[in-house]
């Protein structure tokens, strides 16, 4: 009724659609009712091929939807005043605070609609536009800008718009972007790695995208990251190559995950009772999950390191301080877990990875990805998704970016060298440097290390979980570093008398700080002025020393140093530089000494207790594995 089927008409051939255009990026009501209606106008041209060639040929409609949203990111906020320490990710609480970013999502999201329901050459065209208009011109250059803070933000805004984006042929467009697009000649793929190894906020945001990335069990993403350098089995010894695929049937690598818990760790139930929160006897104990700390109660459990960026950074020091001061009443919700939760998280992670990728090209084992001259076959074939459950967790078809070709001009050429890629170096990197990380740091790489572990690929599980296979000499292995790492906790935790003490605590702040994650309403991470001197850091709770207060910062600092007398400063005359005068420089000296050993302190004590419960958790995931492999 409303499509006429002369060509001679223009605009007007499609006359509703012509007028609704204009209101595709119109805040409230009316622009939703404009947008709902093109949906159906979408849904149309699936039915009828008249329509869809002429929204495809003779429309504006896919240029005005990709422009926009060129023009309403370049609205959003180019930096976040952040003042939560563990922030790594936007929530959907932050989202609301944010009208520019809720009219992009809206966009988005009828963009991720739009390829559901329209015809197939308006998906095609709507496609390329996005890449064409809006990945490269707009989200390229915003990744590689000048400040820390405009990278951040706006990496923060990519992993947003991957969860956002539900579509997968609209979520290959993106990771063809991620794994494809260059920025000043450096691939930005390897830009994104290589800032894992950067300043902390910078650090959190990235391993929060790369998680993300991994949720997808999008076999492209998981090629160009870790297995295009695993296939040549370069990094094992030849003589152990067979052994890949081995199952390990007694729990060996399990058993071998717990003997690496620090021994510093072991015997402190005792200390523990002691502590005043248990005075009414409720019991305390850990649980992680995705790398975090994590209690059991009676409602649905959540990921920590999913709630970990939606709470302010200043009520969880303030419930540390509590316990510390024996005033956290410990609620009879919390009921005592152990080591089978592990085993629950880790069946349920394992089984569904596994189905995930039960449609991949390949399965990457020794067998069936390298043959006898070293040479990668990788098909360039293109499956569909086994089931719509599959399809939400598996959103990549395989080989579609990184075919047989791209594969040999990459990792595969430099078959016979010892090389397990950048993107596994530089974690293992960053785990070497637990001690020093800071906790938020920690808790992202061991969710992000424990996420790659889930995979069932036997390249990428017996790298990370098989104690028994020997490497090459130069490529370090999870067990050697995890085994340095039980080293360096053990010989500082005897460099402090009190650290047994210390570490009871620092296991009950985790417990606690789960619980009112858990129980409370999230608070806002971003704010005025106001709010930003209400919120406490982390390390300034554990750096606090008022006289009346006793705080963990008193156990970390060390007693009877001489006050440091005030700064004075006067100014140098018209050219408003200043000096700094009457500061004696033994006393700044020692009060700069005593805030790095405070937090050298609060790290080590800290990461021992992740350290112990990432151990629980990987032990969990390698019997898991086994018992999947027995069962298939």
């Amino acid at each position: 009724v409303f499509f006429s089927a002369s060509s001679n008409q223009g605009p007007a051939r499609f006359l509703i659609f012509s007028l609704l255009i204009p209101f595709v990026h119109r805040e409230g009501a009316i622009g939703q009712q404009a947008r709902d209606a093109l949906l159906l106008c979408m849904a149309l041209s699936q039915k009828n091929e008249s329509i869809g060639l002429y929204i495809a040929e003779n429309s504006n409609f896919c240029p005005v939807l990709a422009t926009g949203l060129s023009g309403l990111y370049s609205v959003l906020p180019r930096k976040l005043t952040i003042v939560a320490d563990d922030w790594y990710r936007l929530t959907h609480e932050d989202i609301q605070e944010f009208p520019e970013l809720t009219m992009f999502l809206n966009s988005l999201e009828f963009c991720n609609a739009v390829i559901q329901v329209s015809h197939t050459m308006v998906q095609e065209q709507l496609l390329e536009y996005i890449y064409q208009g809006f990945l490269i011109p707009v989200m390229g250059p915003a990744l590689h800008q000048n400040t820390l803070e405009e990278i951040v933000t706006a990496t923060a805004y990519l992993d947003l718009f991957l969860r956002t984006v539900t579509e997968p042929q609209l979520l290959l467009v993106f990771f063809k972007f991620l794994i494809t697009e260059s920025y000043e000649n450096h691939k930005i793929l390897n830009t994104l790695i290589n800032r894992i190894g950067g300043h902390s906020r910078l650090c959190l945001v990235t391993m929060a995208l790369f998680r993300t990335l991994l949720d997808f069990n999008c076999e492209d993403i998981m090629l160009e990251l870790v297995l295009k350098y695993l296939v040549p089995c370069s990094h094992v010894m030849v003589s152990q190559r067979s052994r890949v695929c081995d199952i390990d049937l007694y729990s060996c690598a399990a058993e071998k995950f717990l003997s690496l818990i620090p021994a510093c760790c072991s015997g402190i139930s005792a200390e523990e009772a002691q502590l005043p929160l248990l005075r009414d006897g409720f019991p305390v104990e850990r649980v992680m999950h995705g790398g975090s700390l994590q209690i059991r109660s009676r409602r649905p459990r959540r990921s920590f390191s999913g709630v970990l960026g939606s709470y302010e950074s200043g009520d969880m020091p303030r419930s540390f301080t509590a316990v510390l001061n024996g005033t956290q009443q410990f609620p009879p919700s919390v009921a005592h877990t152990g080591y089978h939760l592990y085993l629950a998280d880790a069946r349920q992670g394992v089984r569904l990875t596994r189905r995930a990728c039960s449609n991949w090209s390949s399965s990457y084992d020794e067998a069936s990805s390298v043959d006898l001259n070293g040479a990668t076959v990788v098909p360039d074939v293109k499956t569909e998704d086994a089931s719509a459950e599959e399809s939400s967790v598996s959103a990549g078809d395989s080989g579609i970016f990184v075919t047989r070709d791209a594969a040999n001009k990459g990792g595969f050429e430099a078959f016979g060298s010892p090389n397990i890629g950048p993107f596994l170096s530089i974690l293992l990197a960053r785990l070497e440097m637990m001690p020093q990380n800071s906790v938020y740091i920690n808790l992202q790489l061991t969710a992000l290390i424990a996420r790659l572990a889930l995979y069932p690929q036997p390249l990428l599980r017996s790298f990370l979980l098989s104690h028994s296979l020997v490497f090459q000499p130069s490529v370090r292995s999870l067990f050697q570093v995890l085994g340095s790492l039980k080293h360096k906790v053990d010989s500082y935790s005897y460099t402090l008398p009190n650290f047994d003490e210390l570490l009871a605590r620092a296991r009950i702040f985790f417990t606690v700080r789960e619980e009112r994650l858990l129980a409370d309403t999230p608070h806002r991470l971003y704010g005025d002025q106001t709010a930003v001197r209400r919120s406490q850091s982390f390390a300034a709770e554990f750096s606090r020393g008022e006289s009346k207060r006793r705080s963990l910062g008193s156990f970390f600092r060390r007693t009877g140093l001489p006050k440091t007398n005030p700064v004075l400063v006067e100014t140098g005359g018209e050219e408003k530089s200043y000096r700094f005068i009457a500061r004696p420089y033994q006393s700044e000296f020692t009060e700069e000494g005593t805030r790095l050993e405070s937090i050298k302190t609060q790290n080590a004590v800290l990461a021992a207790v992740v350290l112990e419960e990432f151990l629980k958790e990987l032990a969990a995931i390698s019997q898991e594995h086994a018992i999947q492999q027995l069962a298939s």
